[in-house]
């Protein structure tokens, strides 16, 4: 997707009260910094998918 000229591969949008966001923050830090997850996530083609990987059950 184009987005003001750059690439753009992956869009989250953050919305919530309090610091919930960090929460968040952390899973998509986290899943960003595993290549494997990474791709997955630029891959994945709805939002299920997305929240598996930013929800993951224990």
């Amino acid at each position: 997707m184009d987005w003001g000229g750059n690439d753009v591969r992956v869009c989250i949008p953050i919305a919530s009260s309090g610091d919930e966001h960090v929460q968040l923050l952390s899973a998509l830090a986290t899943v960003l910094l595993d290549p494997e997850k990474a791709r997955t996530l630029r891959e994945a083609s709805v939002v299920d998918d997305v929240l598996a990987l930013l929800n993951p059950v224990e």
